[in-house]
């Protein structure tokens, strides 16, 4: 039996402990796994697994479990932001739990004193003690594999996406001014997780196509001092280059000027796109003009808050896992993309302005009791618009509002575990994340169903809260929750009619 086996969760008809292996295994869950795939590959990696496996089994569970409670956590951070705080109702939402967890982990590493014992307690990681360096603690090496495990597998190499259908751009970098020297161990840690690539195409940041596979978190060196106008641009090129689905103009939201100056010390960046072909595609017949309902800010009346807008309706019938989320007061849809363990769940609130309440009430339990709960409905109109979504995350605010703030201040921060230079402190954080949804997928051998008056109806025209979900390995991709939709409803972007 694999040492993670005993993780499993149960469906709706199975009942047990997480401490009690189960054969069910509900498909989306995210953070509750067997592995069996990532004991096989162990042996490929070059490394073996530690003996301990009721030692690993804990880690897991733990990590697991303190991602989705920081992803939370930390939406609920960014709701309370001033973009959203200041009347801006149809701001969307999106970042990537999972790569924000692993970059912090990384800096985590180089951390110490009070810096590391904060980074540390947000997702429960073992504090970094006085010892040797390249010889962390047994727990502080189980939680480097489990992210360098799941690094390798949601992080592969650029040509992926034609075999598996799932598209995932990212890039994780630690600007550094120049006269911030990072030590021998720490860049040697580094450049471990990037594989065996040359050092040239760290310094390059380059397209996505010269990237070394698996990489984690890359270095890159700045004269902040001399030249930053022109090393803001630098990084923006970086960006837009390792993730297109952000969108011309996510760089200047995520890299607003000021942002860097003369006296930037280390900049943390980092970013993630996601697209993917569905398991089963939308009828192109279909895709047509529909309505989604967005809040008004100027509307007076309560019956006018919320006004239609055109958006591209993609429509499928079909058996979907679904569940009502009673504590949500929402109903959750789980679409399977084509790659075998990736899945996007929606939560479609029961009212047209039910986002916020749903947003109040969420924690990282009642939303794992709804993903628990999906099971099996036939015959279900599905009708979800054509959306692009993008986020931008000043991490630095929002962390420093949960409680990590050493890590941001000069006359506090402890890196003497990563730099060889008095002084440096991360002088900002920016996060990015975007996210596509398009009709396309595998064509039906059944063909196409028609829709009938009996069949139960989940119609995606109001705003709702979404995950991308990963199952092997167990991750939270994205969090994230659309308020607007773009694009908005234009002819010539429907599907060519066939011939």
């Amino acid at each position: 039996m694999s040492p993670e086996s005993s993780l499993h969760l149960p469906t709706s008809t199975t009942h047990a402990s997480l401490t009690q292996p189960t054969a069910t295994l509900s498909p989306s869950l995210p953070l509750y796994e067997g592995v069996e795939q990532d004991v096989r590959s162990s042996s490929t990696e070059g490394s073996r697994l530690p003996s301990d496996s009721a030692a690993r089994r804990k880690v897991v569970a733990d990590l697991n479990k303190a991602i989705l409670k920081f992803g939370v956590d930390l939406y609920h951070t960014v709701l309370s932001g001033p973009a959203v705080r200041s009347g801006m109702t149809r701001h969307n939402v999106l970042f990537s739990p999972y790569l924000i967890a692993s970059t912090l982990q990384m800096m985590q590493s180089g951390a110490r004193g009070e810096t590391g014992a904060q980074l540390a307690r947000l997702f429960s990681l073992p504090t970094q003690q006085e010892q040797q360096p390249g010889n962390p603690s047994p727990s502080e090496d189980l939680v480097a594999r489990y992210f360098a495990r799941r690094d390798r597998r949601l992080f592969p190499d650029d040509t992926d996406h034609l075999r598996t259908g799932f598209t995932v751009q990212y890039d994780c970098c630690l600007h550094r001014d120049r006269r911030v020297l990072l030590k021998q161990e720490f860049e040697a840690r580094l450049s471990h997780t990037r594989g065996s690539h040359s050092r040239q195409s760290e310094s390059a940041g380059n397209s996505s196509r010269g990237r070394p596979r698996h990489r984690r978190l890359r270095s890159c060196t700045h004269d902040f001092v001399n030249d930053s106008v022109h090393q803001r641009w630098k990084m923006e090129t970086q960006l837009v280059d390792a993730v297109p689905l952000l969108g011309n103009g996510a760089s200047n939201e995520t890299l607003p000027r000021g942002i860097v100056d003369q006296n930037t010390s280390l900049l943390l960046l980092s970013a993630l796109g996601v697209k993917g072909r569905w398991r089963r595609r939308f009828d192109p017949t279909r895709v047509c003009e529909g309505v989604f309902y967005e809040a008004s800010v100027a509307a007076a009346d309560e019956e006018q808050r919320f006004a239609p807008h055109a958006v591209i309706m993609m429509h499928r019938t079909g058996n979907f896992r679904m569940a009502d989320c009673g504590e949500l007061e929402a109903t959750a849809l789980e679409l399977p993309y084509k790659h075998g363990s990736r899945y996007l769940i929606v939560f479609l609130p029961l009212r047209r302005d039910g986002l916020a309440d749903l947003e109040a009430r969420m924690t990282a339990a009642n939303l794992m009791q709804c993903l628990r709960a999906l099971k099996r409905r036939d015959n279900v109109d599905l009708s979800l618009p054509k959306f692009h979504a993008r986020g931008i995350v000043d991490l630095g605010s929002a962390l420093s509002a949960m409680g990590v703030d050493a890590l941001f201040r000069q006359d506090v921060a402890d890196l003497s575990g990563m730099c060889n230079s008095e002084g440096a402190f991360v002088s900002a954080a920016r996060h990015a994340a975007a996210f596509r949804a398009t009709w396309k997928g595998r064509v039906s051998r059944s063909g196409p169903r028609t829709s009938a008056p009996e069949h139960e109806k989940f119609t995606v025209d109001r705003p709702f809260l979404f995950l991308v979900l990963s199952r092997r390995p167990s991750a939270l991709l994205l969090l994230g929750s659309v308020r607007s939709v773009r694009p908005r409803f234009k002819a010539e972007l429907l599907p060519a009619p066939s011939r």
